[in-house]
């Protein structure tokens, strides 16, 4: 039972940090949006039309599911590969930040993944 997986099944076609992306974008239209990691349901909304999900993860980082159709609440508690939404748009937009800092959910991914932390 892996603590972490990839966010979707699409391809990616925005890295972080590639033309100042502040975080990634798969390309998932009509996909899934899976939870990254354990973690709590702190928001979920719609800004301009496309929803929203934002987690906060069980080891602090926040993580914010954008053009979803959220399929959970406030306060859920949701595991990885849990699904979040189903993505609206033509891609699903995935953003970290631990603190203010933004970080790669790649990043992020692999380094839970080679670590066997409990």
């Amino acid at each position: 039972d892996s603590a972490v997986v990839v966010p979707s099944d699409g391809e990616m076609v925005t890295a972080f940090g590639q033309a100042g992306a502040r975080g990634v974008r798969f390309s998932a239209d009509g996909q899934t949006a899976y939870c990254i990691a354990r973690a709590t349901v702190t928001a979920v909304g719609e800004v301009d039309g496309q929803g929203y999900v934002k987690l906060v993860l069980d080891t602090g980082e926040t993580a914010l599911y954008c053009n979803v159709d959220p399929a959970v609440q406030v306060d859920d508690i949701v595991s990885p590969g849990q699904v979040v939404g189903t993505v609206s748009g033509d891609y699903l937009y995935v953003e970290m930040k631990d603190g203010q800092d933004y970080v790669d959910p790649f990043a992020y991914i692999s380094e839970h993944t080679s670590a066997t932390q409990q």
